[in-house]
């Protein structure tokens, strides 16, 4: 937690907009920050267009909270509303500067406040050629972005995507390290393959299984777990028993403590086709677990990882390339090693601390 001297400055009042405080890595991101900012400035608030709903993570109680969702009614009339909702809720709370987080919140927090003079920052969490996945929908961001007054990318990647007029408004602020992490496992590793992810299409599970299921049998020693929840469950499960891996490869769901779980594991695989900046690796990196990531859009695994120093960078959908870095791990036990020990060195680049000053200069110089 940050201690720093509060003094008079301009900005007193930061507001937030999310979609909620379910779970996922831009809401734990953004709860981590509001719980720092509000030991810097007066008020901190946090509005949320889709509800309250199941709260992943906790806020300081200090922070306000404000529902802005609409349930009733057809598609357009909830739109309509939440936009009224949205607009007025800024126009009383009056903050000195509202952050939105995620591309439809942003959109959502342009459109509500135009023509209220206080400076927005929007922030994107994703790869923006792939999210939001409807070509119309990114055609209206772009237009929409030109009239934010900041933005903050993960990746250099990301912030190249628009144009030069939002690039020279914006700042590339890296996800922090977030929570405690356990102390480094020391011994001898279990013989266990781990990921983290929800089941989805973009994380591509199936590319992670496909490559161990190639090797499995050189290496019967070895197992696959998977932690994590989603709509592709039956899907996984079914590729999973299709491949005859029914006992090598397991999806125990989320969990409270992976951290604690995965930490004696012989390496960490990150198989997605693209990410933002992937809270799952810079945490499995801190650990100091030998890690493997896809070179996926929009670049947060090349940030976090120097390929062949202190991580393994694979290529997306590659089977064979991802199959052949894990054996690679698996029969030079020392190599692993000395990725994991170089990977440790995120834990202070990427401190809450290091990464709440960036986002305070930041939204001080919008």
């Amino acid at each position: 937690m940050l201690r720093l001297r509060r003094k008079k400055r301009t900005i007193k009042h930061v507001l937030f907009t999310a979609s909620s405080l379910g779970c996922g890595g831009a809401e734990r991101v953004l709860t981590t920050i509001a719980n720092e900012l509000i030991n810097r400035y007066e008020k901190v608030t946090v509005v949320l267009i889709s509800g309250l709903g199941d709260m992943a993570y906790s806020l300081d109680e200090r922070i306000r909270i404000v529902d802005c969702s609409k349930s009733d009614g057809n598609r357009i009339a909830r739109a309509i509303g939440l936009y009224g909702n949205l607009r007025k809720t800024i126009k009383r709370e009056r903050p000195d500067r509202v952050i939105s987080f995620l591309n439809t919140v942003n959109m959502y927090t342009i459109a509500a406040m135009i023509g209220i003079s206080i400076p927005l920052i929007v922030s994107e969490r994703n790869d923006p050629a792939s999210d939001p996945p409807v070509r119309m929908k990114r055609l209206m961001r772009s237009i929409l972005y030109l009239l934010s007054n900041g933005f903050i990318f993960q990746t250099k990647r990301a912030q190249g995507y628009f144009s030069k007029s939002i690039q020279k408004r914006s700042r590339i602020i890296c996800n922090p390290v977030i929570g405690e992490i356990p102390p480094e496992f020391t011994g001898e590793r279990k013989k266990e393959i781990v990921s983290v992810g929800r089941l989805c299409g973009q994380k591509n599970h199936r590319l992670l299984i496909k490559a161990f299921s190639e090797i499995s049998e050189e290496f019967p020693d070895y197992i696959l777990t998977i932690y994590g929840e989603g709509a592709l469950r039956a899907d996984t499960e079914g590729y999973i028993e299709s491949l005859g891996m029914t006992g090598r490869i397991f999806l125990p769901g989320r969990s409270d403590d992976v951290l604690q779980k995965i930490n004696s594991s012989a390496m960490f695989v990150l198989s997605s086709d693209y990410e933002g900046m992937p809270n799952a690796l810079i945490e499995a990196m801190c650990l100091g677990l030998p890690c493997i990531a896809t070179d996926c859009p929009c670049g947060g695994p090349e940030f976090l990882i120097q390929n062949g120093v202190n991580g393994i960078l694979t290529a997306v959908k590659d089977e064979s390339e991802l199959a052949g870095n894990m054996k690679k791990l698996f029969l030079d036990p020392a190599y692993a090693q000395r990725l994991g020990n170089h990977a440790k060195a995120l834990r202070d680049k990427l401190s809450v601390e290091r990464i709440t000053l960036q986002y305070i200069a930041y939204l001080e110089s919008v």
